[in-house]
């Protein structure tokens, strides 16, 4: 049996307007993801500039304004090139070390899609060592 030709073109028709209707949801879906991966990402990469600021504070007797510039460069080599803020916490013999880090993160695409998400957010991450002498 032969298909006529208006027949292919209809099925052409239907596949281009199905094509035109699931195209935008698939992409805003990926786009979704992919945001979302970007911000899992980045509070990876600030717990371990978290954890090697802390690291550093125990070990030496460094200034504070070393732990600080270890840590940006943990967050530039991980990709991350932001304003940074970091909070050290007292350097006590047999007491914790408290290192706190902060990045500003912005969102690509969630917040067009859901509205509780806001457009600036902050990653923050704390790492917590002993100081021992």
């Amino acid at each position: 049996m032969r298909t006529n030709r208006n027949d292919t073109k209809r099925q052409a028709g239907f596949l281009a307007v199905e094509t035109a209707m699931i195209l935008p949801i698939l992409l805003l879906l990926l786009m979704g993801m992919l945001d979302f991966g970007r911000f899992l990402w980045t509070r990876n990469v600030i717990r371990d500039a978290a954890a090697e600021g802390a690291r550093l504070a125990v070990l030496v007797e460094p200034a504070d304004s070393e732990v600080i510039a270890l840590v940006e460069a943990e967050l530039l080599r991980g990709g991350i090139d932001a304003q940074v803020t970091v909070v050290i916490g007292s350097r006590e013999s047999e007491q914790p070390v408290n290192v706190d880090v902060s990045v500003p993160f912005t969102f690509w695409v969630l917040p067009d899609l859901l509205a509780d998400v806001s457009e600036d957010w902050a990653i923050s991450a704390s790492s917590v060592m002993m100081h021992e002498r």
